[in-house]
């Protein structure tokens, strides 16, 4: 990467032991003692796309501070580990599989893909950002990414194909193209279920290959695609909730507008106003197309056909929120409506720009106390 009625979505936290509160303007309370955790379910329509992505991290499996860094590396305090158990060796097709995330600091909610680990050590991917103003005992927790088999544990929440060939293919879950210049870039992957594992039509692999270790990004959608009428599924997932600040790079290029496909991993909805999105958004000139900058599409997962186009745009002009799809006046402000939704995927669409990295900071609309 250059890096409803019968459709809601449903999310529910889940009780560990009852004392503080979790409460948000668009979520019901329920008492919690520590991060809570939760599920979603969204419901993905036959013969249809459905844009999904995952309000919940995997659980943590260590936390702790940060004593030092230096480079790409990160020297956790008082912890002894196994070499290498946090990156190596790295999964059959070559993937990672575990993040450090900030929690505290200048840089909470930022995540570096490990690809090394000492005994109180990290080497980490700078990408899309560095160490820099990482302090000495900022929290940091180390979480395993998801994959698909993680998301769609034995295939559950899919229907099974029943051969390697496209007549046969029941579900398809779609990577979109996250590494190409533009704008509608389509597809780089598409994977389905078949005979006990994952395999990939897309490129395409030997119909024995195993992908079950494909990672899905916390901030990443996918889209689910139902064929040849396969029955209605629902996309259920099962995980913990990022209390602290989420930090979103978004990209752009000095001669084409750039595609970014996100998925917030919040499970409350959040209004335009909640998002906190204008920190990295190129408010528009005008409200004609050619004085739109940056441009926010939504996708309706209640329409059902594939290759959908969005369903409404945003832009951000004169201090507000406003709507190009559906054609609305300018005057109105949309930025108290709720737009963002748990478990769906959107595109932020950056216009040319001599900055290429943008980082999004996202904060909870909830709390824990």
């Amino acid at each position: 990467m250059k890096s409803r009625s019968s459709m809601r979505t449903v999310v529910s936290f889940v009780l560990a032991l009852a004392l503080p509160i979790i409460s948000a303007t668009t979520t019901q309370a329920v008492d919690v003692v520590t991060d809570p955790v939760g599920f979603y379910s969204t419901p993905c329509l036959s013969n249809s796309d459905t844009y999904v992505s995952i309000p919940f991290i995997r659980p943590p499996e260590a936390l702790g501070m940060v004593g030092s860094w230096a480079g790409n590396t990160i020297t956790i305090s008082n912890v002894t580990w196994t070499p290498g158990q946090w990156a190596t060796p790295s999964t059959p097709n070559g993937y990672y599989p575990y993040y450090v995330q900030l929690l505290s600091g200048s840089k909470e909610g930022a995540y570096y893909t490990i690809t090394n680990s000492g005994t109180s050590t990290l080497s980490v991917i700078l990408n899309p950002e560095d160490l820099t103003s990482v302090a000495v005992g900022d929290r940091v927790q180390i979480c395993p990414f998801w994959t698909l088999n993680t998301v769609y544990p034995g295939g559950t929440g899919v229907v099974a194909s029943v051969s390697a060939a496209s007549s046969g293919r029941r579900t398809s879950i779609l990577f979109p193209n996250m590494v190409s210049n533009g704008i509608n870039l389509g597809v780089a992957n598409e994977y389905y279920y078949y005979n006990g594992a994952w395999r990939r039509s897309l490129p395409v692999t030997p119909s024995t290959s195993n992908f079950n270790d494909v990672v899905i990004l916390p901030d990443q959608y996918i889209i689910v695609r139902q064929n040849n009428s396969a029955d209605t599924t629902t996309n259920t997932a099962i995980g913990q909730v990022l209390m602290t600040k989420a930090r979103i790079p978004l990209y752009a290029n000095t001669d084409v507008q750039q595609d970014n496909a996100i998925g917030l991993y919040r499970p409350s909805v959040q209004t335009l106003n909640d998002t906190g999105l204008t920190n990295a958004f190129t408010a528009s000139v005008g409200t004609a197309s050619s004085q739109r900058r940056d441009t926010l599409l939504i996708f309706d997962n209640t329409q059902q056909t594939k290759n959908k186009g969005a369903s409404q745009v945003f832009y951000y002009y004169n201090s507000g929120w406003r709507r190009a799809l559906p054609v609305t006046p300018s005057s109105v402000d949309f930025g108290q409506t709720n737009v963002l939704t748990p478990g769906m995927g959107f595109i932020i669409r950056k216009y040319t720009n001599s900055t290429p990295t943008w980082i999004w900071v996202n904060s909870a609309n909830y709390t824990n106390n």
